[in-house]
C-alpha cells in the first residue's frame, strides 16, 4: 500500500495534474503528502542505508547549504536548505521502498509511461505550433512552447531539463532489448526508444541530444 501511493506520488510529480487541472490546480499535494510517506515508512517499512549514495547524498547536502553560507549569505543557510530536504527525503523513499528487483521494474515502467504522455504533450505542442508565436504552440496542461520548443510544466518547464528527462529514460527502455530478455521485450525496448528521442528533437535541446 505505501509503495502504491509513492507511486501514485512519483507519478503526479512528474505529470503535475496539480499545476492544471481544474478544482485540483495549486494544491500542495508535495508538501502534504512527504511527510506522510516518510511517516508510514519510518512506521511500516523496512530501512536500509547500506548503499554509498547513502553517505554520499546527505554529504552533498550539507556541502551545497554549507558552501552558500560561507561564500554567498551567512544567514542563509536555512533559505537555501528548505527546498533541498524535500529531495534528501525523496531519496532516501525511494531506494527503501523501491527494494526487491520486482519493486524496481514498475518504478522504471511508470517512469517509462510519464515520459511517453510528456511526449504526447510536447507533440500536441508541435502541432499547434504555426511556426511564429509561442503561444499557438499550447497542450493540453496551457503550457505553450519557448521559441518553437516544446516544454511542459513544472520542473521540466525547460526545454533542456525535459530533454534530459527523456534521455535518461532511455537506458529504462534499452534495457529490455538485452540479450537475456525475451524477443518481445527486446523488440519493445527498441520501439519505446523513439518516441523518447523524437521527444528529445522537439526539444531542441543541445544538451538533450547530446546525451
Amino acid at each position: 500500500m505505501i509503495f502504491a501511493l509513492f507511486l501514485a506520488f512519483a507519478a503526479n510529480l512528474i505529470l503535475r495534474l496539480n499545476d492544471f487541472v481544474p478544482g485540483f490546480r495549486g494544491f500542495p499535494l508535495a508538501e502534504l503528502m512527504i511527510p506522510v510517506l516518510l511517516l508510514l515508512w519510518l512506521l511500516f517499512e523496512k530501512k536500509d542505508f547500506s548503499l554509498a549514495t547513502d553517505i554520499l547524498v546527505p554529504l552533498f547536502f550539507i556541502i551545497i547549504v554549507v558552501g552558500y553560507v560561507v561564500v554567498v549569505w551567512p544567514a542563509g543557510a536555512f533559505e537555501i536548505a528548505k527546498p533541498l530536504i524535500p529531495w534528501v527525503v525523496l531519496y532516501f523513499l525511494t531506494t527503501n521502498l523501491a527494494h526487491s528487483s520486482r519493486r524496481i521494474d514498475v518504478m522504471a515502467a511508470l517512469l517509462i509511461a510519464t515520459s511517453l504522455v510528456l511526449v504526447l504533450h510536447s507533440t500536441q505542442q508541435y502541432f499547434n505550433y504555426d511556426g511564429v508565436d509561442d503561444l499557438s504552440g499550447v497542450g493540453w496542461s496551457g503550457e505553450t512552447t519557448l521559441q518553437g520548443r516544446a516544454r511542459y510544466v513544472g520542473v521540466m518547464n525547460d526545454p533542456n531539463d525535459l530533454a534530459l528527462f527523456f534521455s535518461m529514460m532511455l537506458p529504462l527502455t534499452l534495457q529490455l532489448a538485452g540479450k537475456k530478455m525475451p524477443q518481445r521485450k527486446q523488440w519493445l525496448g527498441y520501439v519505446l526508444c523513439i518516441p523518447l528521442l523524437w521527444g528529445i528533437f522537439l526539444c531542441n535541446s543541445r544538451g538533450g541530444m547530446l546525451a
